[in-house]
């Protein structure tokens, strides 16, 4: 699996085409933009997919005269880039580091201990 980065504006249209679960053209994804207050043009998002085009994130057919764009990569990749890029520049690539600095500002509830615990659990089992 090669690595994709995305920015956070490529990441705001990609999330529209996750969320869409379609072929969705530019005029759709700029009404979806303008829901969250984004004001972008025609231009800016044409050029947004064409650089997600080339990364291989998003492929897009032609129906009469639109282009109609969709995702080509999971969703959770793209999730899971994105967490260890945080976690590499923020935290010298510890996970440990980072769930340290998360906790100490932030109360878990006991849910969310456990669900902490059932992923650590597994992949203990991954593990042996």
């Amino acid at each position: 699996m090669k690595k994709i980065t995305v920015s956070g504006s490529e990441l705001k249209v990609l999330n529209i085409l996750f969320d869409k679960k379609e072929p969705t053209s530019i005029p759709e994804i700029l009404v979806e933009l303008k829901k969250e207050n984004i004001e972008w043009l025609n231009p800016t998002v044409s050029s947004y997919l064409k650089r997600l085009e080339k990364k291989g994130v998003v492929a897009s057919i032609k129906k009469g005269v639109n282009r109609y764009f969709y995702t080509i990569v999971p969703k959770e990749q793209i999730e899971n880039e994105d967490a260890k890029k945080i976690i590499d520049m923020q935290f010298q690539g510890s996970l440990v580091q980072f769930l340290s600095a998360f906790t100490s500002k932030t109360k878990l509830s006991k849910k969310e201990i456990e669900e902490i615990r059932e992923w650590v659990n597994h992949l203990d089992d991954d593990n042996q």
